[in-house]
């Protein structure tokens, strides 16, 4: 049963939280890319990361509904396959918009993440699920958030662990 509260949820505040990784313009260490995901595991920050959903219904991890403003490519990222978004070199930066089971081996419980769905809040729930999914069997801290509130009720009915 979902609740409110959980006392085991401690992680959540006792570390700062690195907001899409330690990312790093000044040194090409993008928001929400591997290499930010990392420095942040090695600074001991908790991590927050950003999911979208690619045109063949992957998780992917990145912020903007669009990759314009960090890759060299145009349009929205659900035209692209993940094995494309895989590949998408980010403009200014080292490299590749990783999917979320990408995150979660590297990660592999030595941070706490906090994951945020990204919403055209249109009520579609396929990313939530799909993020559920992929967080099915992690053993590590990690929490599920949303600003869009289908998608928050998705998960406290069918994934409130």
């Amino acid at each position: 049963m979902w609740r409110p509260f959980d006392p085991d949820c401690d992680w959540l505040t006792s570390l700062p939280i690195a907001h899409r990784g330690l990312h790093d313009k000044k040194h090409g260490v993008v928001e929400n890319s591997l290499l930010a995901v990392e420095a942040a595991v090695e600074q001991g920050y908790s991590i927050e990361i950003d999911v979208q959903l690619s045109g063949d219904s992957e998780a992917m991890v990145f912020h903007d509904h669009t990759l314009d403003r960090l890759t060299g490519e145009t349009g929205s990222i659900t035209s692209f396959s993940a094995a494309e978004l895989n590949q998408t070199a980010f403009a200014n930066g080292m490299g590749t918009i990783p999917t979320l089971t990408q995150v979660l081996d590297m990660v592999a419980g030595r941070a706490g993440l906090v994951v945020e769905v990204k919403s055209n809040w249109q009520g579609n729930t396929e990313l939530v699920r799909r993020t559920a999914q992929c967080l099915t069997g992690y053993t590590g801290n990690a929490a599920v958030m949303s600003f869009d509130p289908v998608q928050v009720a998705w998960l406290a009915h069918e994934a409130p662990h």
